[in-house]
């Protein structure tokens, strides 16, 4: 389905919908008793899954973009 979603420009990076998915998964898997249970999974809180892992995704995207801004600014250009 991953793979298949490629065709849509949105979905175009294969990699990084594997690595949403991933994350997703592994957070969930991570203490199954308290992640899978469906207050949690129902909630609009940090505590629901794909809220966090967006959220987290989001702060290390711009992370990354001011990394590459410094190191652009850090660089000498001749």
């Amino acid at each position: 389905v991953l793979c298949l979603g490629a065709h849509i420009k949105a979905f175009s990076s294969i990699p990084a919908s594997v690595y949403g998915y991933a994350s997703v998964f592994a957070f969930l898997l991570g203490n199954m008793t308290a992640n899978m249970t469906k207050e949690n999974l129902m909630s609009a809180s940090l505590a629901n899954a794909l809220i966090l892992v967006v959220v987290s995704m989001i702060v290390g995207a711009i992370f990354g973009l001011l990394s590459g801004k410094l190191a652009g600014a850090l660089t000498s250009k001749s």
